[in-house]
């Protein structure tokens, strides 16, 4: 199911009862489905011992369905991967060579198969968000590692404009502080939101900081250097 552009910047919500909102839709579609192929689990209909699996896909990192009876199948929200397993679990011995599907004797086996390939994929559900902490992890403390090093650039700042210009040092470091607070501000989004870009614009500011307050010791020489090869 497809997400809405901007839609989390539309509908500022709480992520679990997005989650839950998306969950809630998708499973009302897979109901439609259900009753059109004459796969509902009730009363109502000939669902001929119809059974449904919530099932995780890890391939797309996520939850779909699986639903079978004795003739056909329905799969929802998962990998193409998961077809062939599905088909590689129904055995020859268990279909009627005339083209009826799944013999009622052999129907049993089949579900117990299923059952086990999903608690298997149940597991991987678990791999997956172990996984998940692990990186987000390592992106927060990335963060604070970022966070604690342009704290340290900010001491030196006021240090360095104290005692080598401590007639301007005011405006001189005020531009440093400004673009050390907008590296600070990238840490922390990186840290929140896990994006790669924030890091990279946060170590790109930390350079800009160090290019500007050193400024002094390198762009005379360049500027002579650049002038001599112009020459």
């Amino acid at each position: 199911m497809l997400v809405p552009r901007f839609y989390h910047l539309r509908y500022r919500r709480n992520k679990k009862i997005q989650q839950q909102e998306v969950l809630t839709t998708r499973r009302a579609f897979v109901l439609k489905l259900q009753k059109q192929y004459d796969l509902r689990d009730d009363a109502m209909q000939d669902t001929s011992l119809a059974n449904a699996f919530d099932h995780y896909d890890r391939d797309q990192h996520g939850r779909g369905w699986v639903i079978i009876n004795l003739s056909r199948a329905l799969l929802v929200g998962v990998n193409d991967k998961a077809v062939r397993i599905l088909i590689s679990l129904i055995q020859r011995r268990d279909v009627d060579p005339a083209g009826q599907g799944i013999y009622l004797d052999r129907y049993d086996d089949v579900l117990g198969r299923l059952s086990n390939w999903n608690s298997t994929q149940e597991i991987g559900e678990t791999i997956d968000q172990l996984e998940n902490m692990v990186l987000n992890g390592n992106k927060a403390i990335s963060g604070q590692v970022l966070l604690s090093l342009i704290l340290a650039l900010m001491g030196i700042v006021f240090s360095i404009f104290s005692v080598l210009q401590p007639d301007n040092w005011q405006r001189q470091s005020g531009i440093s502080l400004g673009i050390l607070f907008i590296a600070a501000l990238c840490s922390w989004f990186y840290a929140r939101f896990g994006a790669r870009l924030w890091f990279i614009l946060g170590i790109l500011a930390i350079v800009a900081t160090t290019l500007f307050d050193t400024a002094t010791f390198w762009l005379g020489p360049l500027m002579r250097l650049l002038s001599f090869l112009h020459v």
